[in-house]
Order: C-alpha cells, then structure tokens, then sequence
C-alpha cells in the first residue's frame, strides 16, 4: 500500500509498502519513498516516514529499506529513524545497502 503526503494542497511526497521478496513473512515488508524536490532539506521527509512508520506498526514486525550506496542522505535518514545496517544483504551488483527496522523487538530471557 501507499501513503500519499500533503502540505495543504501540494503533494509532497509518498512512502510505499510492499512485500519483502525474500520472507513469506507477511508481516516483513520493504518500503520505498520519494519525496518532492522542493520539499526536501525542510525536515518534510522525517515527518513523513515517522508518520509512515506509526501507520506500519500495527500492520508489520519489520521493515526493510534498500539503498543505493551512494544516497547519502538517505542513509542517514534511514539511521535517524532507527534502522540498522544489515551487511550481509548488501549487493555489489546493485550497489545497494540494506537497512532494517524491528517495529517489535524480541523479549530476551
């Protein structure tokens, strides 16, 4: 599913839930998101993705977040909102990282 953002009547930007193509999981997803170019460096995109991610925690467990190496950017976005680096699912042939974040952290014990 996708969630459309808006300032008054501009839309600013999207974020994109979909499944995970390497989980069965249903409650793992990956998302995407783009956000207007006026809009960006105003804060606009943190609002967006943490009310994205309020929407996410009642629906998955887990959200992963691809990334192209060198978007800088959005790599510390991704890292501001609390993702992780999984190192292990970079891809070379893409250029691509991988982030993750657990909506619901295991109980230890």
């Amino acid at each position: 599913f996708k969630y459309v953002y808006r300032l008054g009547i501009d839309i600013i930007g999207y974020v994109d839930f979909r499944p995970y193509p390497k989980s069965e999981d249903t409650r793992v997803t990956e998302w995407g998101f783009n956000i207007a170019p006026w809009a960006r460096g105003k804060g606009h995109a943190s609002d967006m993705l943490y009310a994205a991610l309020l929407q996410a925690h009642s629906k998955f467990d887990r959200i992963i977040g691809k990334v192209l190496s060198n978007n800088e950017k959005s790599i510390r976005l991704h890292k501001k909102l609390g993702f992780t680096l999984l190192p292990e699912l970079a891809n070379p042939q893409f250029d691509t990282v991988h982030f993750e974040l657990s909506l619901f952290p295991p109980v230890s014990g």
